[in-house]
């Protein structure tokens, strides 16, 4: 189960859901403004940056340059690095510029 993967690899730092519609939700255990989400498609899963606004769609974009990943394991490691390599973006809603 891919939800099973994310857990094992990404809790207790994230808090991880999974929707009705069957995507998996993270969020940091802070209850941060800011929420990734892989999305399933026909040609592999995405992971989504958003954004917590009064608009129902949210902000955000898709990370990964926009390309699919083929495996949750693909999916979960490239996550782990951003988060290593970006850890305000984690909790924030905008980095802090430099």
């Amino acid at each position: 189960m891919e939800i099973g993967y994310v857990v094992a690899n990404l809790a207790p730092e994230m808090n991880v859901r999974l929707t009705r519609s069957g995507n998996i939700t993270l969020r940091h255990r802070t209850n941060a403004p800011v929420q990734f989400v892989f999305y399933r498609k026909p040609d592999g899963l995405y992971l989504r940056r958003r954004i917590d606004t009064n608009d129902p769609f949210g902000v955000g974009h898709n990370m990964n340059n926009d390309k699919p990943f083929l495996t949750i394991v693909d999916a979960v490691a490239y996550f782990k690095k951003y988060m290593a390599k970006y850890p305000k973006n984690v909790v924030t809603r905008f980095a802090p510029s430099r």
